[in-house]
Order: C-alpha cells, then sequence, then structure tokens
C-alpha cells in the first residue's frame, strides 16, 4: 500500500492503472488529491466492464463504479479517463491485470489487485523497476514508456510506432486514444449509472 501511495504521490505526467479493482478508498482518495491539483498528472484506469460472478459483480463492480463516480467528480481540470476494453468483435473483455505505470519512470506488475483484499488481507507478490528521473532517455525509461504504449496498442489494435506518434501528436494519452480509437469501439469510456440502495450500502461500508 505504502509504495502504491508513494507512487501517486510522485507522478508529474501521467499514472497507467491496469487494474481489475480499483475500489480501495485509500488509493481513490490519494487519486483524487492528485486530480484536484493544476498541475496533477493525467490518469488513466482500464478494467473490466463487469465481473464475471455475481458475488463479485454484487461487491466489486458496485465499489468500482463509486471509485470511478468519486474521480470523475474529482476531476476538475479533465485529466482522469476510465476506459473498459472490447475485443474486435464488441465483446467485453475481462481485464486481470495489475499494472501501475508513472510516467516513464515506475512499472509495478504483479498480482495485487488496488482493493482493500489485496493490499491488506491476501498475500501477493509484485515486482516493481524504477528508473533514476535524471536519467532521460536512458534504455530503463525508454523501456517502461514502450511497455506503456504496447499496453495501450493491445487493446486498440495498433502498432507501438502508430502509439508512439499517436501520444507525441495529442500531448496526452487519452488524446492519443481518441485518435487510434476516434469511435471508442475498442477502449469504451466506462459510463456512469446511479447505484441501486444495495449497491451503495455495499461500496459506502467497503463490503
Amino acid at each position: 500500500l505504502r509504495l502504491h501511495l508513494a507512487t501517486i504521490a510522485a507522478a508529474r505526467d501521467t499514472l497507467y492503472l491496469e487494474n481489475q479493482y480499483l475500489t480501495a478508498p485509500t488509493i481513490v482518495e490519494a487519486l483524487c488529491r492528485r486530480l484536484a491539483e493544476p498541475d496533477g498528472p493525467e490518469i488513466l484506469s482500464i478494467g473490466p466492464e463487469t465481473s464475471p460472478s455475481f458475488f463479485d459483480r454484487m461487491t466489486m463492480d458496485s465499489a468500482r463504479l463509486a471509485a470511478i463516480e468519486a474521480l470523475n467528480a474529482a476531476d476538475v481540470h479533465g485529466r482522469f479517463g476510465a476506459y473498459t476494453p472490447r475485443t474486435t468483435a464488441g465483446k467485453p473483455i475481462i481485464v486481470h491485470s495489475k499494472v501501475t505505470i508513472a510516467d516513464d519512470i515506475f512499472l509495478r506488475i504483479g498480482s495485487a489487485n488496488l482493493n482493500n483484499r489485496s493490499l491488506g488481507l491476501d498475500t501477493e507478490c509484485d515486482m516493481a523497476i524504477e528508473a533514476d528521473r535524471g536519467e532521460a532517455g536512458s534504455e530503463t525509461r525508454i523501456t517502461i514508456a514502450t511497455f506503456r504504449n504496447l499496453m495501450i496498442g493491445h487493446y486498440v489494435g495498433r502498432n507501438l510506432l502508430e502509439v508512439e506518434a499517436a501520444v507525441a501528436q495529442a500531448g496526452s494519452l487519452a488524446g492519443a486514444i481518441a485518435l487510434l480509437d476516434p469511435s471508442h469501439r475498442r477502449l469504451r469510456k466506462v459510463a456512469p449509472r446511479p447505484l441501486d440502495r444495495v449497491e451503495r450500502f455495499i461500496s459506502d461500508w467497503s463490503l
């Protein structure tokens, strides 16, 4: 948890979060604080549209929707985007990965979801790679940025050079996605919806 919070606090330009469960209130609050800053980082979240099981849909989907609702409300400077991927046939993809990338400086990948269970109960194993911020253009920084761009390209069906060109042209990850997938057919923006009473209760109490 401490490394997640330190990563969120240290990001300058971009935070790329690919995770099955973005629900932990502590993480969401830290992200909201960065979105409230006038010069904070762009934050992108990629996750599943719905969970595969009824239990997870009741507990985790409601919490994820509440988290995105809070992040959208905190996004007073227009720097947050929540996306859910689709196949070429338009079918939803269950995102099971757990990846955090801050700028081209920090990469974390492993088994920990951004939920209370992973951060406080389960045994997890993540690997983190951090580059020296002062070494612009270093092999490690190029590798981290390349990995992030390949992840985005994987979802929108574009190659690395196309993603790199779109990022350079747009100046942001969300802008690059809009250029590469203008109809948002492959990476759909998460559509907000009101939670019913049971979902709101589960979310409010982090059940």
